[in-house]
């Protein structure tokens, strides 16, 4: 069995994550499931654990999150090939997924969370979150458009099946709290407008864009509509294939230190039809709110042109996205927008050596 967080990557080149999961009491429960995850199936790249303790950091973890929440799906996964990551089967059926992150500009450090926040101007919230959905807008197009032109789909062992981009946004300390809606707008050219009327019924009118604009960049919208995106059956997107993730799962399985404490905090999705706003949730890991799974957060939004559609009962616990004759969604009971997982740890544990 292989540990994750036995050191083969000198100290300075150690991602600061990888060393705050490796070292903090406050993730045993973490570890503990990383590893499980990990030694699930048969390792196929050489440099996995490498890229895990060093730069590729970020995106091995979501890899780890994507395997738990197709494992909890009931497919099984082969391991023949490097590329697309994942080759899923079920029912006599076969669909690829390749993995993808969005990253910083080259050479650009993602700053501090605590120290973003601290900085935005109490007056300026609203213009940041404005700035920073565009700006992760174009992010997340430029790492599926950099996908797109890998032509997967001419791969011998691919050809002729379901081809899955799975996204997640790590470009910036805050790019988690940002839900869906930027990337739905470009992967169908659209936007949404709603108000009240005067009976107070929700109305949303869906309106068609061309383009999307950050502060020095625009690109056009509508990924599902160029060259060569009927091959892409759907795209899927998740914020929460992160390290708090695999800490709360952890958590409900009883693994790590039992005094460790987790709050979960933040946006669900609203079932009621004439609601505009998502509802607040908080709860304790483990101790009440809802038992959370691997798919809770995670998206699938499919392409009305696909070559090789897929049937959203291959993935049941996903939320559902299509754009035909209009946007709508299939969506699951609990479905959260986006949440911070706040941990406690009693006095005694405190500056301490979690190993």
């Amino acid at each position: 069995m292989t540990n994750l967080f036995n050191d083969i990557v000198s100290i300075e080149k150690q991602h600061k994550n990888y060393k705050l999961v490796r070292d903090t009491i406050g993730h045993s429960a973490a570890r503990t499931l990383l590893n499980e995850v990990y030694n699930s199936v048969k390792p196929i790249d050489k440099d996995f654990v490498v890229q895990f303790q060093s730069n590729g950091f970020d995106s091995r973890i979501w890899e780890l999150s994507l395997l738990a929440a197709f494992q909890e799906q009931k497919f099984s996964i082969a391991r023949a090939h490097e590329r697309p990551d994942f080759e899923l089967s079920k029912n006599d059926k076969k669909i690829f997924v390749e993995a993808v992150i969005s990253n910083p500009a080259f050479n650009e450090q993602i700053e501090d969370k605590m120290d973003v926040i601290k900085n935005i101007p109490k007056d300026g919230f609203e213009k940041f979150i404005y700035e920073l959905r565009n700006e992760s807008t174009i992010r997340i197009a430029g790492a599926l458009f950099n996908k797109l032109k890998k032509e997967y789909w001419k791969l011998d062992w691919v050809a002729g099946n379901p081809i899955i981009l799975a996204v997640e946004p790590f470009h910036h300390s805050l790019s988690h709290w940002l839900s869906d809606s930027n990337l739905t707008g470009y992967l169908y050219g659209i936007e949404n407008n709603w108000h009240y009327d005067d009976n107070q019924n929700l109305n949303i009118e869906t309106f068609e864009i061309t383009e999307h604009k950050s502060t020095d960049k625009s690109i056009p919208s509508n990924f599902f509509n160029l060259k060569n995106s009927e091959y892409i059956s759907a795209v899927i997107f998740s914020n929460s294939g992160t390290i708090s993730k695999f800490n709360r799962m952890g958590k409900l399985k009883n693994y790590g230190n039992s005094d460790i404490e987790m709050i979960r905090i933040g946006n669900m999705y609203d079932h009621n039809p004439n609601a505009s706003t998502p509802i607040p949730f908080q709860y304790m890991v483990g101790k009440d709110g809802p038992i959370e799974n691997w798919a809770q957060g995670i998206s699938m939004y499919h392409n009305p042109k696909a070559k090789y559609p897929i049937d959203r009962k291959m993935f049941p616990d996903f939320l559902h996205g299509y754009n035909d004759n209009g946007f709508y969604a299939y969506v699951p009971r609990f479905y959260p927008y986006q949440s911070e997982t706040h941990i406690m740890i009693p006095e005694k544990y405190r500056n301490k050596d979690s190993r």
